[in-house]
C-alpha cells in the first residue's frame, strides 16, 4: 500500500522549489518519492491536500507533466501551459506512478466556500419546539444544510434567522441574537453520515434528508441535545417511517 508522506519527519520532501502562478502549482519530484502513485505523490508535496482531493485533481484533468527542456518555462500564464500540447502532458490515472526528477504542473480551482452561515428569512413548518430541539417539516427542493453548490436557501439559514429572531423559546448554544453561527467545530466529533463536511455549516444538524424529500427533521439547539439525540440516531433509537410516492 502507498504512504502518503507527511508531517515534520518529511519536511525536506517538501522542500522542492514550488512555484505559484496565479492557481497554477508547480511541483519537482524528489528521489524520495520517485515511483510512487501520482496522488501519493501530489499528497505529499502539498500537506494542505488530502490524497482524495489529489486522486479528484488528477481524474478532472488538473495535472500534467512539463516535458524536459520545457520546465524554466513554467511561469508561463496559465492558458499558455496549458494549451501547448507539445510542452506538456496530461496526467489523468490515479494510479500513474512518477519517477524522480518529473516536472508536474498541477491546477488548483479558486476555493468559493464562505466563511460563515448567512441567516435568511425563509419561512419553516414547525412541528414542535422547546429550548433543546425543533422539530421541522421539511419540504421537498430545500437543502438541509449549505454545502458545495447550494451555499444558502437551506434549512440552517432559515433556522439561523428564525431561532434568532422569532423563537420563544430562546436561540440555543449555536445561534447568537444576530443570527451568527457560534458553533466551533472542536465543541463535538462528526455525526454519522456527514462526509467529512464543516461542522460549523451544519450546526444542531442531527440527521439529514435528500433535497428532495418532504419529511421531518430534528435539529438540536444545545450542544448536550446535539450530543444525546446523535447517540440516539447512531444506536438506531429512533424509529423511521417511508412512504414512497
Amino acid at each position: 500500500e502507498e504512504q502518503t508522506l507527511h508531517g515534520d519527519e518529511d519536511d525536506d520532501v517538501l522542500e522542492v522549489g514550488l512555484e505559484y502562478h496565479q492557481n497554477v502549482r508547480t511541483y519537482t519530484v524528489p528521489e524520495k518519492l520517485g515511483g510512487k502513485r501520482i496522488d501519493s505523490v501530489i499528497a505529499a508535496l502539498e500537506p494542505s491536500f488530502s490524497r482524495s482531493v489529489c486522486g479528484q485533481l488528477v481524474s478532472d484533468g488538473m495535472v500534467r507533466q512539463l516535458l524536459k527542456g520545457n520546465e524554466q518555462q513554467s511561469t508561463m500564464r496559465e492558458s499558455s501551459l496549458l494549451s501547448d500540447s507539445t510542452s506538456s502532458v496530461l496526467l489523468d490515472r490515479k494510479s500513474h506512478k512518477v519517477e524522480a526528477g518529473t516536472v508536474l504542473q498541477v491546477v488548483v480551482p479558486m476555493d468559493n466556500t464562505p466563511t460563515e452561515i448567512v441567516a435568511e428569512n425563509i419561512p419553516l413548518n414547525i412541528l414542535y419546539e422547546d429550548e433543546h430541539m425543533i422539530v421541522i417539516n421539511k419540504k421537498a427542493g430545500m437543502v438541509v444544510h449549505p454545502a458545495a453548490g447550494n451555499w444558502d436557501g437551506t434549512v440552517v439559514n432559515a433556522l439561523a434567522y428564525y431561532l434568532a429572531n422569532n423563537s420563544p423559546h430562546g436561540s440555543g448554544d449555536f445561534v447568537d441574537s444576530s443570527g451568527k453561527i457560534t458553533f466551533h467545530e472542536s465543541e463535538q466529533s462528526d455525526p454519522a453520515g456527514t462526509d467529512g463536511e464543516k461542522i460549523s455549516f451544519r450546526p444542531g444538524i442531527v440527521h439529514r434528508l435528500d433535497k428532495g424529500t418532504t419529511g421531518i427533521l430534528i435539529v438540536a439547539k444545545t450542544k448536550q441535545a446535539l450530543s444525546n439525540l446523535s447517540t440516539d440516531f447512531a444506536a438506531r433509537n429512533v424509529k423511521k417511517t417511508y412512504l414512497a410516492v
